[in-house]
C-alpha cells in the first residue's frame, strides 16, 4: 500500500457526498490507471450519531468509530493504527484533494528521501474569489524552513495539502494527544523538523478548501488554549530544546496580541519583540498572507 487517506469525521453526513464523489474521480475510477495503491479511512469521532453511509462507501471505505468523542488529534493517530500506507495524508471531511496531482507529487520525489510532500492548494471564497496558498518562490522556500514555523506561524494551512512518510511520524506525536483541537498540525511539524526530517515543495494544487465565510473558527480564547497545551507537550518531549520552546512561546504571545485587535497592546509587543515585527512585516510585503474572509470582514491567520 502506497497512500492511506485518514479522514477524521465529526457530524459529518453532509460531508458524505461530497467525501465520495471526491474519491470517485480518481481514486475509484475504473477508467483511470492509478500508479499507486491507495486506501481509505474514515474515523469517526461522533460515534453517538449514525453515519449515514451508503453501499459503495461500505465496500470502498474502511470505517473506524471512536468509543467517545476524542478529537481530531486522536483520530488522527488512531487511524494511522489501521493504515498500511508507506505515506500518510490527513484529510478534513470539508476537504477537496486533486488526487491525480497528489499521484504527480509522490511520483516526482518517490526515489528520494523525503518525509514530508507540501503541496501548493486553492483557498476559495463564499464571495466567489479565490487564491493560491504560495504565489510566490520566496513564500515556497519559506514553507521548508523550520525558522518561519518560530518566528512567523505555521505556514502549512491544512495537513490535507501534504503527504507524510508514516515512519517518520514522531512517537511524541502520536503518544501525547492534544487536550484542545487546532494546533495538533502545527505540533506535527514543529517535533518533525526538530527530528531533522526533509521537508520538499511540489507546485500541484492538490487541495481545495472552500470557505462559506459563516463557519471559521475565529475563537481565539480557543486557539489561546489550543497553543498552550502545545507548548505544554513540547516541554515535555525529551530533546526538544529549550531556546526552541522559549522562541515559540514569545511568537506565541506576539501573534494573541495581535489576533485581539487591541492597538496598544499591539504597539507594545512590536516594541518588545521588535525582531519579530520586522521579520513578520518584511515577510508579508514580500510573500502578501493567507487571507480567510469572512462575511463583514477579513481576518488574517
Amino acid at each position: 500500500m502506497d497512500i492511506s487517506i485518514i479522514i477524521p469525521f465529526y457530524k459529518g453526513n453532509n460531508y458524505l457526498k461530497q467525501i465520495e464523489d471526491n474519491l470517485k474521480q480518481f481514486i475509484f475510477n475504473s477508467k483511470i490507471q492509478n500508479k499507486f495503491q491507495f486506501e481509505v479511512i474514515i474515523v469517526n469521532d461522533s460515534p453517538n450519531v449514525e453515519m449515514k453511509i451508503n453501499e459503495w462507501m461500505r465496500q470502498n471505505v474502511q470505517i473506524i468509530n471512536n468509543e467517545i468523542n476524542s478529537g481530531i488529534h486522536f483520530s488522527r493517530v488512531h487511524g494511522l493504527k489501521y493504515a498500511k500506507g508507506k505515506f500518510i495524508q490527513f484529510m478534513d471531511q470539508d476537504d477537496s484533494i486533486d488526487f491525480e496531482k497528489l499521484e504527480l507529487s509522490l511520483a516526482s520525489v518517490i526515489d528520494s528521501n523525503v518525509d514530508v510532500i507540501v503541496n501548493n492548494g486553492k483557498l476559495e471564497f463564499f464571495d466567489g474569489t479565490s487564491t493560491e496558498i504560495y504565489s510566490n518562490l520566496n513564500y515556497k522556500k519559506s514553507v521548508l524552513k523550520e525558522s518561519s514555523y518560530l518566528n512567523i506561524r505555521d505556514l502549512i494551512v491544512s495537513p490535507g495539502q501534504c503527504l507524510i512518510n508514516k515512519s517518520s511520524i514522531p512517537m511524541a506525536w502520536k503518544k501525547n494527544i492534544m487536550q484542545v483541537s487546532g494546533t495538533d498540525d502545527y505540533l506535527l511539524w514543529l517535533l518533525m523538523f526538530n527530528e531533522g526530517n526533509r521537508f520538499v515543495f511540489c507546485d500541484n494544487l492538490v487541495y481545495f478548501h472552500s470557505n462559506s465565510g459563516e463557519n471559521l473558527s475565529l475563537d481565539i480564547s480557543n486557539w489561546k488554549e489550543s497553543l498552550a497545551d502545545l507548548e505544554r507537550i513540547l516541554a515535555m518531549t525529551p530533546g526538544y530544546p529549550q531556546n526552541k520552546l522559549r522562541k515559540l512561546h514569545r511568537l506565541n504571545l506576539y501573534k494573541l496580541a495581535f489576533a485581539e485587535h487591541n492597538s496598544k497592546k499591539k504597539l507594545t509587543m512590536s516594541v518588545k519583540n521588535f525582531d519579530l515585527f520586522i521579520i513578520n512585516v518584511v515577510f508579508r510585503i514580500s510573500n502578501g498572507s493567507s487571507p480567510f474572509k469572512i462575511k463583514g470582514g477579513e481576518y488574517t491567520k
